[in-house]
């Protein structure tokens, strides 16, 4: 499909040639009067110029990107049921359309995912947006556009897609590449119409951030520079160094003066990685499991600090504060970071499954999640904490957890049916079970005295909150409303569905984010 809207873009390649004609008119004239510096330097430019190839598409950062920066939508509220059921159908998400649309516990599990990573930044989806209407012609320009309620919509949309087997697998071939073989591919999609276009993944340890190339230099000595539009950067032409040779990269993401920037992302071509615009089309492979079809099982941990640590079976360690992008458990990095040195971050890494694992954090902030096909385990910290997450067999799940000091956490399990939540007090330990039978809860106070709770299963769908009184309190699960989403350039704004995550008990409209100044 994108070679359709690929037919307008223009190749724009600067030819030495008219500099080696002038270099001949000149030398071949008969007039001998001396030659000034001024002319000897002016010749000296003519030859380093010929010296460089550029390659473009067009696009402008200056008129084709968004006005605004990089910013996090307001948590829970920037990707819907509705959004859910826009990316993969009703039927994916309803199941029977002649009963009222109640999303399985995994359907939520994913929403709240989503959620959560976007508090880190959207760049993924306003790259991908920017560079589909400029590639679509749309009008007016995309610099002119508001953030608006449908724009907002359609960015969390396309945030959201990064996180898809369509997506990540599209992507894999191009992880282990070299600076060569990407520039190389750029060039061609540069060079023509109706080849494959993308955006462009740059990394350092667990970070990553999404940029929209549109032109390359390169020297005869094979640097040269990746012209890209940058999120953080609005109405900014900025650019990534890369020596084929060296196959290395670096990048100002920091400074407001990229030649003076001290604190540059840099890497080799294993840190940089290109995602076709195609993989974007529909229809997309559900993340999770539905009466349809089966998922992948993956473990997935967003985290403000990193500062968590995970145990497989095995015995194998996973660091947070060291785990590199290349590590053979790692399959995807979310794109997104505040821009800031010391400002807010939030990092997102999915990772193959690892079966049984047990985990601590001493964080400000980290959410823990395995999904398996059967089901989910959610694990949310703020403080210090130990634990473990195990996955008895196919219909049993447990997770303990041990609180201490000040902290604020929480437990979830789900599985077909029931979707169990569970607060968590300073200095306690906890312990989740969840089996086809229905959930188990003992609590343990740091004394003597425990707290035992039996929730039996009514083979009914339903959400379950054991909140920091002690109470059990069945939360409202939220409904979709069939046939009510409606398609446009930019995805209309959902007002049908109340927000995942938090469970909130009335329907609630997406709202218009305000963005927040990431550089």
């Amino acid at each position: 499909m994108h070679a359709s809207y690929l037919g307008n873009l223009h190749l724009v390649k600067r030819s030495s040639l008219i500099f080696i004609v002038i270099a001949l008119l000149v030398s071949c004239s008969g007039n001998q009067q001396p030659v000034s510096q001024e002319t000897i330097d002016a010749q000296k430019d003519r030859e380093l110029a010929a010296q460089i190839d550029e390659y473009s598409n067009g696009f402008s950062p200056i008129m084709d990107g968004w006005k605004f920066p990089n910013y996090a939508p307001d948590r829970n509220k920037s990707f819907t049921l509705s959004d859910a059921v826009a990316l993969f159908s009703e039927e994916a998400i309803c199941g029977n359309l002649e009963k009222p649309c109640i999303p399985a516990p995994a359907t939520l599990e994913w929403i709240d995912f989503i959620n959560v990573a976007s508090q880190g930044g959207i760049c993924e989806g306003m790259t991908v947006f920017s560079a589909s209407r400029f590639l679509l012609q749309n009008s007016p320009k995309t610099i002119d556009l508001p953030l608006n309620s449908e724009v907002s919509t359609a960015i969390n949309r396309l945030f959201a897609t990064q996180f898809l087997d369509d997506v990540i697998d599209q992507t894999e071939r191009w992880q282990l590449s070299s600076v060569n073989s990407i520039v190389d591919e750029l060039i061609l999609s540069f060079s023509d119409a109706s080849h494959e276009q993308y955006t462009l993944g740059i990394y350092t340890d667990v970070s990553g951030h999404s940029v929209l190339p549109y032109a390359i230099e390169i020297n005869d000595d094979e640097t040269g520079m990746i012209w890209v539009y940058d999120p953080n950067w609005p109405k900014q032409e900025r650019y990534i160094n890369f020596n084929v040779k060296e196959d290395s990269w670096s990048y100002a993401y920091f400074g407001a003066n990229q030649e003076l920037d001290n604190q540059r992302w840099e890497g080799t071509g294993r840190t940089l990685d290109i995602t076709p615009l195609s993989s974007r089309e529909k229809p997309f492979t559900t993340p999770f499991p539905t009466d349809q079809s089966s998922a992948r099982n993956f473990l997935a941990i967003s985290s403000i600090d990193n500062n968590w640590m995970v145990t497989t079976e095995s015995g194998e360690m996973l660091d947070g504060k060291s785990l590199s992008v290349n590590n053979d458990f790692v399959y995807h990095v979310y794109r997104s970071q505040e821009s800031e040195k010391g400002g807010a971050e939030l990092n997102t890494v999915i990772m193959e499954w690892l079966g049984d694992i047990s985990f601590n954090a001493n964080t400000e902030g980290t959410w823990i999640r395995a999904f398996r096909a059967e089901n989910t385990g959610v694990a949310i910290i703020a403080g210090k904490a130990t634990g473990e997450m195990r996955f008895l067999d196919s219909n049993r799940s447990e997770i303990t957890i041990r609180t201490e000091g000040e902290s604020e956490s929480e437990i979830r399990l789900s599985n077909g049916t029931d979707r169990v939540f569970s607060k968590v007090r300073p200095d306690e330990n906890h312990r989740l079970s969840l089996s086809d039978a229905g959930a188990i809860l003992r609590i343990n106070e740091g004394t003597n005295e425990s707290f035992d709770l039996n929730i039996p299963t009514e083979n009914r769908r339903r959400d379950v909150l054991v909140n920091l009184n002690r109470d059990l309190i069945e939360l409202q699960i939220p409904e979709y409303s069939t046939g009510n989403v409606e398609q446009s350039e930019a995805s209309a704004t959902s007002t049908d569905a109340v927000e995942p995550g938090d469970n909130a008990e009335e329907t609630t409209p997406t709202p218009t984010p305000t963005p927040t100044p990431t550089p």
